[in-house]
């Protein structure tokens, strides 16, 4: 239950990190997701450190999994959000956090519940196949693009969360953005 706990606040987030890069200017949302990443640098070593930090510690023993450095996920979130805002157009950035939010949570959610058939490192092709399904529904309902290209960035975006070789919360909204950019 706790791992569902993790990936509904992840979606959650995601939404808010969505609708905040959507709706500030470009320059104020490097910024802050610059400033964010330093502050969560920091509050993260103090607590790997043993300091308890009000407000901060309890959410991150509350949603960090077991043996992990504390928030590496939503650092790595938050820079692979960051990466996106420099290199690529805000609209796909935002595209790619909604798409990172769902498929991630979903498929982990729907794998863990419903997930049959074990496909690649304990992750499902139920939960692989819902995630995929969520982030072109993401993708087609948010951006003014044709659903093939919507439906083959989810098809990128799940293969990347399948096999990525580095924290996907880093790779899915790169490669997501990559797509965009160059499919039609």
């Amino acid at each position: 239950m706790r791992e569902e706990y993790r990936k509904s606040a992840h979606i959650f987030f995601g939404i808010i990190i969505a609708l905040f890069i959507y709706f500030a200017d470009r320059i104020t949302a490097t910024a802050v997701l610059g400033t964010v990443i330093l502050l969560s640098l920091c509050i993260s070593a103090a607590i790997y450190k043993g300091k308890y930090i009000p407000l901060f510690s309890p959410i991150v023993a509350g949603l960090e999994r077991e043996g992990v450095f504390p928030g590496k996920g939503t650092i790595l979130f938050f820079i692979g959000t960051f990466i996106c805002l420099l290199l690529f157009q805000k609209e796909y950035v935002v595209a790619s956090v909604l798409v990172l939010s769902f498929l991630d949570g979903v498929s982990t959610i729907v794998g863990i519940n419903f997930g049959k058939t074990r496909i690649y490192k304990h992750k499902s092709l139920e939960g692989s196949l819902s995630g995929i399904i969520c982030g072109f529904l993401a993708l087609y309902l948010f951006l003014p693009i044709p659903p093939v290209t919507a439906a083959v960035t989810a098809v990128i975006a799940g293969i990347t969360e399948l096999i990525s070789p580095v924290d996907d919360n880093l790779t899915i909204p790169i490669a997501v953005c990559i797509a965009l950019t160059l499919l039609p």
